[in-house]
């Protein structure tokens, strides 16, 4: 994510939190680093730092992104070279199952193979919709479960991924999140009187979603921020943390 779509993304869920969550501190909104965002209320700044929540994101990042990345990179090439050879419209959507852990350098042969075995079904009826399951391709077969395939009637490819993964966030996991940032409140302070966190699950990928069960909604967390909220986009739903 370059620097500007980190801006806009900060900004834009910032807003979304702030017309769902009453008790933001209100004022002027300004664009800041370190904290992300200041809010002038004509006497103080309150700064607001936001974070994407990542599954299982660590020092070396997240297994469960990288593994998402590489799925895109597969899906993105396979539908790239069926229309390089095709005009054919084709709804296709991926289904992933890990026997072997993916590689970096298996993209370009698991996209080879994947839009060879979608060519053997590109003939279909207009609308006419079909499931593979790759057993005969053993390869293949170690990453992907199944192809749903449908010929659309005319229009642009749409080529998908179909991602599992657990359905609730880990508490432990926005624990190491939060102690991540704790050592820079100091530092924050420096600009303004008293600091937020919001932690973002913004849905857009599994390794971005997760429901707070009741569990971790009781749970105590070590923090030095003022305030810290959770966002569970996919359900419009602000939670205060218990600090």
């Amino acid at each position: 994510m370059s620097y500007e779509s980190k801006k806009e993304w900060e900004r834009r869920y910032f807003d979304r939190v702030k017309a769902l969550y009453g008790g933001l501190p209100s004022g002027i909104v300004i664009p800041s680093e370190e904290p992300d965002f200041l809010v002038w209320n004509g006497e103080k700044n309150c700064g607001i730092e936001i974070v994407q929540y990542v599954r299982g994101q660590g020092k070396n990042g997240s297994r469960l992104r990288w593994r998402e990345e590489l799925h895109n990179q597969i899906v993105g090439s396979a539908k790239l070279k069926h229309e390089a050879r095709s005009a054919i419209a084709l709804s296709v959507h991926v289904h992933w199952f890990h026997h072997r852990e993916l590689r970096g350098s298996d993209v370009e042969w698991v996209s080879n193979e994947l839009s060879e075995l979608v060519r053997e079904y590109e003939s279909l009826e207009i609308n006419e919709s079909t499931a593979i399951e790759p057993h005969y391709r053993a390869q293949i077969n170690d990453f992907i479960t199944r192809v749903s395939l449908r010929r659309r009637s005319s229009g642009r490819n749409a080529w998908s991924n179909v991602e599992v993964g657990p359905a609730e966030a880990d508490g432990r996991e926005l624990q190491d999140v939060i102690a991540l940032k704790n050592p820079k409140v100091e530092t924050y302070l420096e600009k303004c009187s008293e600091v937020w966190l919001i932690i973002v699950a913004d849905g857009q990928r599994i390794s971005s979603s997760g429901e707070l069960n009741n569990g971790v909604r009781q749970m105590k967390f070590e923090s030095e921020f003022d305030n810290v909220l959770y966002f569970d986009a996919e359900a419009e739903l602000v939670i205060e943390l218990l600090t």
